[in-house]
């Protein structure tokens, strides 16, 4: 569990840089007067923070092979517990960083437009992989979730024996 701490606190300082970076493009868009420096300043974060949500989708596609590869099954319900409670972390600062970019216009946004996207859905990922370690750790959402199951194979069971 250690192992995989790991790489989120390394993806963490990666998602605050590109959250400070993406507030100052907000705050210089904002300006009252779009003067030459202001435009320059804007365009320069602009394209340095393509590079940033580029770096920040690749390192996060290979957080998301670890988790969804890792066997979790000898693990303590406290580890998958703190492995959550670290992505709902994560899963949180990077909605705030897509917040502040949906707030900029579509001028902007198009540089990095790729990235956010495939951030948007690697987002959501991330909270199902914590959402699936609480039902891990916890024995009765786990025995809930089993006997939802095993009604739904028996009603789609029934389904299909009436149908035919």
């Amino acid at each position: 569990m250690a192992a995989l701490a790991l790489p989120i606190s390394e993806l963490t300082p990666v998602v605050v840089d590109a959250k400070e970076w993406t507030e100052c493009v907000v705050f210089k868009s904002k300006a009252a007067v779009a003067d030459f420096t202001n435009t320059c300043q804007i365009i320069t974060k602009t394209i340095v923070l393509r590079g940033k949500f580029s770096r920040l989708v690749t390192r996060q596609a290979k957080l998301l092979n670890t988790l969804v590869e890792g066997n979790f099954n000898a693990s303590s319900p406290d580890d998958l517990e703190g492995l959550a409670a670290s992505i709902d972390g994560l899963v949180a600062s990077e909605r705030e960083l897509l917040n502040l970019a949906s707030g900029l216009g579509s001028e902007i946004r198009v540089w990095w437009n790729a990235s956010l996207m495939t951030l948007v859905q690697q987002v959501e990922h991330l909270q199902l992989v914590a959402d699936s370690l609480r039902v891990a750790y916890d024995d009765e959402a786990s025995t809930l979730l089993a006997m939802a199951v095993d009604q739904f194979a028996l009603h789609s069971s029934a389904e299909q024996f009436a149908m035919k």
